[in-house]
C-alpha cells in the first residue's frame, strides 16, 4: 500500500518528508493519533468504551438465545465496527485493537517517521495496548450482568468468585477418587481361586475333604442327574457338530 502511494505522500508533504501531527502530516494514514486537547485519562476511557461497545455487540449477535443471532455474522459486526467509528471515532481515531494500532505504526517508524510516532501524544502508542483489555472486559461483564442468562461466571453464585474459596469441589473430588469402582479388576498375582464346597459326593455316597480331588469318582452317584450331549444341546439353534466338522 505504501508502495503505491508513495508518489501522493510525495506531493502532499514533501519529497521525502514523513511528519508526526501537523496539518500536513501524514503518519495518520499507517496508525491512531489522539488529539491534542486529550489529556491521558480522556485518550484511556475513549479506547475502553469503544472497545466495551464493540465486545458487548460481538456478544449480543453471536448470542443463540437472540433474535436473529447469528445471522449475517461478518455484516453485522462489520456495522458495529462502522457505527463505533462514527461515534467514537473522533478523539482518538477508535483503534480498538493493538494489532490494528501497533503494527501499523511500527511499519511506519521503519518508513522513516521516526521516533515521533512513538512519543507523540505524550506516548499514545501505549493506549491501544492497554484500554482494548480493560474495555473487552467491561463489554462482556455488561453483557453477562444485564443480557446474558446463560452459563456464566456472572451467573453463578458471588459471579464466580465462591468456587475459588469453596473446599466443596476438592471434597467431591477426594470421595470420588477414594471410592471403590464398581468394576474394578484384580491386581495381577492376586487372583483367588474359585471356591468349592466343602464336601463332594462320591461314588460311595460319603463326603470327602475338597483338597482330595483324587478321591473323585468318574462316576456320577444315584442321586445325581446325568447330562446327556442330546439333553444339553436340546432346544438349541444351532449345529451340535464341531465347526470344523465339515472341513475335510
Amino acid at each position: 500500500m505504501y508502495a503505491n502511494y508513495v508518489s501522493a505522500i510525495d506531493n502532499f508533504e514533501g519529497r521525502g518528508v514523513r511528519t508526526v501531527g501537523g496539518e500536513t502530516s501524514t503518519a495518520g494514514l499507517f496508525c491512531t493519533y489522539p488529539q491534542p486537547f486529550l489529556n491521558k485519562a480522556g485518550q484511556m476511557f475513549s479506547e475502553a468504551l469503544g472497545s466495551a461497545v464493540l465486545m458487548a455487540g460481538i456478544l449480543a449477535v453471536t448470542d443463540r438465545g437472540n433474535i436473529g443471532g447469528v445471522v449475517a455474522l461478518p455484516i453485522a459486526v462489520g456495522l458495529l465496527v462502522f457505527a463505533i467509528g462514527l461515534c467514537f471515532g473522533w478523539e482518538t481515531g477508535y483503534a480498538i485493537n493493538m494489532a490494528r494500532d501497533f503494527m501499523p505504526r511500527l511499519a511506519s517508524y521503519m518508513l522513516g517517521y521516526g521516533s515521533a510516532v512513538w512519543s507523540a501524544g505524550n506516548y499514545y502508542f501505549l493506549v491501544p495496548i492497554v484500554s482494548p483489555f480493560l474495555g473487552t472486559l467491561l463489554g462482556a461483564f455488561v453483557y453477562d450482568l444485564l443480557i446474558f442468562d446463560g452459563e456464566s461466571p456472572v451467573n453463578t453464585p458471588y459471579m464466580g468468585m465462591a468456587g475459588l474459596f469453596s473446599r466443596e469441589p476438592k471434597k467431591a473430588k477426594a470421595d470420588i477418587e477414594a471410592a471403590p469402582t464398581q468394576f474394578s479388576s484384580p491386581a495381577p498375582g492376586k487372583i483367588s481361586p474359585p471356591v468349592l464346597p466343602n464336601k463332594v459326593p462320591s461314588s460311595a455316597g460319603s463326603s470327602k475333604d475338597e483338597g482330595t480331588l483324587g478321591h473323585l469318582s468318574d462316576q456320577p452317584s444315584p442321586d445325581m442327574e446325568v447330562q446327556t450331549p442330546e439333553t444339553m444341546w436340546s432346544g438349541a439353534t444351532f449345529s451340535a457338530h464341531p465347526p470344523h466338522a465339515h472341513l475335510r
